[in-house]
C-alpha cells in the first residue's frame, strides 16, 4: 500500500459504491408515493400507474445493494438489519401516532386501537417491517441454497404464487401476503444488478423501451375491456388482475431500472433520493399543517374538498405538496445532523 495516502483516502477506497441513478430511482419513487397521498390522489390514470412501480422500485433498490457475502454471519446481519430499520421503524412510528393522538385533542377513547395496535399490527410505516422481512428471508435463502441461483430464483417464483393468494381478510400485519410480494421484488433487484445491468447498452435500452412500452399499454387494454383502469394496493393485498398486474409491475420495475443508468441527475434529486425515509414519515403531517396555516391566515377555503373539485384545485394542490416537500428541507437536515439514526442513516463520526 502506498504509505503517502492520506487516512481519509484509505477510508475512502473502502467505502461502497453509491450509485446516483438508484438514488434518482428512490426519489422517483417516493415522489410517486407522495403525490399519490396527496395531490394526484384523486387522479385515476395516475393512481394506477404509479401504484404499479413505486413501492415495487423501493424493493427492488433494496435488493440491488443486497450483499450475500455480509449476510453470512446470519445473527450478525440480523441484528444490523434491525438496527437500521426497524429501530426507524418505531421511533418514527410513535412519533406519528403521538402527533395524530395530540391533533385528536388527547382522546383516550379506544387508545389502544386507534393509535397502539396500528404500531403492533404494521399499519404504520408498514413498509419497513416488510422490508426487514424480505432481508432477512434473502439472507436466509442464500445460505440455505448456497448461491445457487436456479433454487434463489424458485423461491422468488413461489413467493409471487403466494402473494396472490388471499391469507387474511383483515390487515393483519401487512396481510402477510405484501411480504411475499415484496420479497420477490427484492430479489429482483439482487439479480438486475448481479447479470442484467452489465449487459450490452443498446441492448439494455431496447429492452427497456419494450418493457415500459408493455408497462404503459397494458392498463389501457384492462381499461378497455373493463371500463376501468386496473391498479394494485400492496399495503392491503388488493389487485386487479393479479397475473396481468403482476406482469405489468414487473416490467415498469425491469424498465425503469435498465433505463436509469443512461441519465444525469440533479444534485437534489439525489439528496431527495437519500432521504426518503423522512419524507416518507412526514410528508403528510407537514402537508396538513401547511393547510392548517393557509386556511387559518390567507384562504379559509382551502379545504381539501374543495383541491378535488377541478383539475385548477388539483395543480393548486400539487403545488402544496411541492411547498410542503421545500419546507422539509432544513427538518431533514437537521435530523440527519444531529438524530441520523431516526431515519436509518448512520452517525459521522468526527475526525480528529
Amino acid at each position: 500500500m502506498d504509505e503517502s495516502k492520506t487516512v481519509n483516502e484509505i477510508k475512502s477506497t473502502a467505502v461502497k459504491p453509491r450509485y446516483d441513478w438508484l438514488d434518482a430511482i428512490k426519489a422517483f419513487a417516493m415522489l410517486l408515493v407522495i403525490f399519490g397521498h396527496l395531490g394526484l390522489s384523486s387522479v385515476p390514470i395516475y393512481q394506477a400507474y404509479a401504484s404499479f412501480i413505486k413501492l415495487p422500485l423501493f424493493f427492488a433498490a433494496s435488493g440491488f445493494v443486497f450483499n450475500p457475502e455480509k449476510s453470512s454471519h446470519l445473527k450478525q446481519f440480523i441484528f444490523l438489519r434491525f438496527k437500521r430499520i426497524m429501530i426507524p421503524y418505531f421511533a418514527l412510528s410513535v412519533i406519528l401516532q403521538l402527533i395524530k393522538w395530540l391533533s385528536n385533542g388527547f382522546a383516550l377513547e379506544q387508545f389502544y386501537s386507534e393509535y397502539i395496535r396500528p404500531i403492533v399490527t404494521a399499519e404504520v410505516m408498514w413498509f419497513l417491517p416488510a422490508l426487514f422481512i424480505c432481508n432477512v428471508a434473502m439472507a436466509v435463502v442464500f445460505r440455505l441454497a448456497k448461491n445457487r441461483n436456479l433454487v434463489i430464483l424458485l423461491t422468488a417464483i413461489i413467493a409471487l404464487i403466494i402473494g396472490g393468494i388471499p391469507i387474511f381478510e383483515d390487515h393483519f400485519f401487512m396481510s402477510i401476503n405484501a411480504c411475499f410480494v415484496s420479497y420477490a421484488f427484492c430479489l429482483l433487484g439482487y439479480y438486475l444488478k448481479k447479470y442484467v445491468m452489465h449487459a450490452n447498452k443498446k441492448i439494455l435500452l431496447i429492452v427497456s423501451a419494450v418493457l415500459l412500452l408493455v408497462y404503459l399499454v397494458l392498463p389501457f387494454v384492462y381499461c378497455y375491456r373493463m371500463g376501468a383502469f386496473n391498479y394494485i394496493n400492496l399495503y392491503s393485498s388488493f389487485y386487479s388482475c393479479y397475473p396481468l398486474d403482476m406482469c405489468i409491475s414487473l416490467a415498469g420495475t425491469i424498465g425503469v431500472f435498465l433505463v436509469a443508468p443512461f441519465f444525469k441527475y440533479p444534485k437534489g434529486i439525489v439528496w431527495f433520493g437519500k432521504n426518503t425515509l423522512f419524507y416518507y414519515a412526514f410528508h403528510q403531517v407537514m402537508c396538513e399543517f401547511v393547510l392548517f396555516f393557509i386556511q387559518k391566515f390567507i384562504w379559509a377555503g382551502c379545504t381539501i374538498d374543495y383541491l378535488y373539485t377541478s383539475f385548477q384545485t388539483i395543480m393548486l394542490y400539487c403545488a402544496i405538496t411541492v411547498l410542503t416537500l421545500l419546507l422539509l428541507v432544513p427538518i431533514c437536515m437537521l435530523v440527519n445532523k444531529y438524530l441520523p439514526e431516526l431515519v436509518g442513516l448512520k452517525r459521522k463520526k468526527r475526525i480528529a
